[in-house]
């Protein structure tokens, strides 16, 4: 690995850390409880998103449950991208909103609690169709920063427990998930998981983990709980792996800076489909050497900004300060986008959660900021 790539990621940390320390605290925004028909709004509001997704993913483009994930995947291609589908997307990325304000305000509501919880669920649907086994992940650790930061759960053994075993059958159904996606039929998919699926490229297993899932002797339900573990680390760190890649490939092939428009591919793509701009989509998705690999946040920044990044760590650390303050004065109407932004502190080593469909969960988040910062008729004694 180029000691650059190590030396940008720490250099990256750091500032984020200075923009965050540098940042004065200010207190004097006035604490401001949210009213619990303004939750019962948002989880209407996100359901009906979710509704006209299902419409458009199984009536208009045919996907289902007896497909094949290619055949889902092809299907999901070919859809149609109205006003209302677009909204709709973006919009139902705010489905863990209900109960983090229900949770950070103390409400003791259980069924309103059930029913907020139970919105985690549906980001999961379109994850089977699709076989794509991110959303397992990022809605569990949304829901694990949300108990965290609210102080919703006491660590006792029973938890821990839970947690643990949440955490195993996770990663369990994430393998599962990737074996119907990736492994052919007419050969081991173990075999073929362990040595040629693209992520193996630059974070290859040792040879005694190859040796193990090719001995026909080991059960099949030992090779899949041996998979997960080891998927675990893959998953996590060969982000920083592909970036490292980045790296080498720039220096040798001198790309221009997208300056953001790698991150926020999906901006220009939208004003691209509305003839508002005339960006070229193909170059900018050809600025990552490697497609759809994961190369971390950093890679990102990397691609738009180069050593510039810095500068935007800066901003971020000074960002998520503020943002801090105001849900700490209990103006939770912020709290949205602080859990965002946790969750992308949290998978920078793996992936860049301000591109894609993280583009569309920071866009809610801020939207919803503002429009509850000037409704005043949601916001009063609960």
């Amino acid at each position: 690995m180029k000691t650059e790539t190590l030396v940008f990621i720490v250099l990256s940390y750091l500032f984020i850390i200075l923009g965050y320390i540098l940042t004065p605290s200010i207190n004097k925004n006035k604490p401001i409880k949210l009213q619990i028909k303004c939750v019962v709004y948002i989880i209407v509001f996100v359901l009906l998103c979710y509704s006209i997704r299902f419409i458009d993913l199984f009536y208009y483009r045919g996907l289902r449950f007896s497909n094949t994930i290619h055949q889902n995947r092809m299907l999901a291609i070919k859809g149609s991208h109205g006003v209302f589908l677009i909204l709709a997307s973006i919009f139902k990325t705010l489905f863990f909103v209900p109960l983090l304000l229900l949770l950070f305000q103390k409400i003791t509501n259980k069924r309103l609690i059930i029913i907020a919880a139970l919105l985690f669920i549906l980001p999961l649907v379109e994850a089977v169709l699709r076989g794509s086994r991110s959303p397992f992940l990022q809605t569990f650790v949304f829901f694990i920063i949300i108990v965290l930061i609210t102080n919703s759960i006491k660590f006792t053994k029973r938890n821990i427990l839970f947690f643990i075993t949440a955490i195993g059958m996770l990663f369990f159904i994430s393998t599962k998930i990737l074996m119907k996606r990736e492994g052919p039929k007419n050969e081991n998919p173990y075999k073929y998981l362990i040595e040629k699926a693209i992520y193996n490229d630059f974070l290859k297993p040792k040879e005694k983990i190859v040796r193990f899932m090719n001995n026909k002797e080991v059960p099949n339900s030992q090779k899949k709980m041996a998979l997960s573990a080891l998927q675990i680390g893959q998953y996590y760190t060969h982000g920083v792996f592909e970036f490292d890649y980045v790296v080498k490939y720039y220096k040798q092939n001198k790309y221009k800076r997208q300056l953001g428009k790698y991150t926020f591919y999906v901006l220009p793509k939208f004003t691209n489909k509305y003839k508002i701009s005339n960006v070229d989509l193909e170059k900018i998705s050809k600025s990552a050497p490697r497609g759809y690999t994961f190369i971390s946040f950093f890679g990102g920044m990397y691609i738009d900004f180069g050593w510039f990044s810095l500068l935007v760590m800066i901003a971020l650390g000074a960002i998520q300060k503020i943002v801090y303050n105001k849900v700490k004065q209990k103006q939770y109407y912020f709290a949205p986008i602080l859990i965002f932004l946790l969750f992308t502190n949290f998978f920078m080593l793996t992936f860049n959660f301000f591109k894609g469909t993280g583009t569309y969960t920071l866009i809610s988040c801020i939207i919803f900021a503002v429009l509850l910062s000037n409704l005043k008729y949601l916001k009063g004694n609960l």
